[in-house]
C-alpha cells in the first residue's frame, strides 16, 4: 500500500524542515504552530509515521520527560554527523573533514559502517561547558 502525505503530516514536515538544526517536543510543535496545529494525538501519530519513513528522528533529551523530534531529510543533514547538547538541546553539524576521520576510524578499527544520517553524539556544547 502506497503511503501518501496527509495535510497534518505535510504541515509537520514543513515545520520541522524549516528548523533543521532544532528539535522539538510534541507540545512545543503544537505551541509553535498555534491555531494551525492539529490535535496532540494527531501530531504524535504523524511524527511516528514520519520517523518510520526516515524523515524525522526521535531522541530522548536529559532533563525532559518528552521525546524530541528533528527533521533529518535536509541534504546537509544526510551527509554529516550531529552533536546534540544534553543541557541546552542545541544541535551542531560536525565539520565534514572531522566526520570523515571519525567514520574512518570506526570502519578501520572496529569494522563498523555508520549510518551517518542517523548519528548524533550527545554531550555538552562549548557554551554549556563554560558555565
Amino acid at each position: 500500500m502506497t503511503k501518501y502525505k496527509t495535510k497534518p503530516s505535510q504541515l509537520l514536515l514543513n515545520f520541522l524542515a524549516a528548523h533543521p538544526d532544532e528539535q522539538f517536543t510534541v507540545s512545543e510543535i503544537a505551541e509553535r504552530l498555534g491555531s494551525d496545529s492539529p490535535a496532540l494525538s494527531t501530531i504524535y501519530r504523524n511524527l511516528c509515521e514520519l520517523e518510520v519513513s526516515g524523515e524525522v528522528s526521535r531522541a530522548a533529551v536529559q532533563g525532559r520527560r518528552d521525546n524530541c523530534f528533528r527533521y533529518v531529510g535536509a541534504p546537509e543533514c544526510l551527509r554529516c554527523l550531529h552533536m546534540r547538547c544534553k543541557n541546552c538541546g542545541d544541535i551542531t553539524h560536525v565539520h565534514e573533514s572531522v566526520a570523515r576521520r571519525i567514520l574512518g576510524i570506526l570502519s578501520d578499527e572496529e569494522g563498523f559502517e555508520t549510518d551517518i544520517s542517523q548519528t548524533v553524539f550527545t554531550g555538552l556544547c562549548r557554551k554549556c561547558r563554560g558555565k
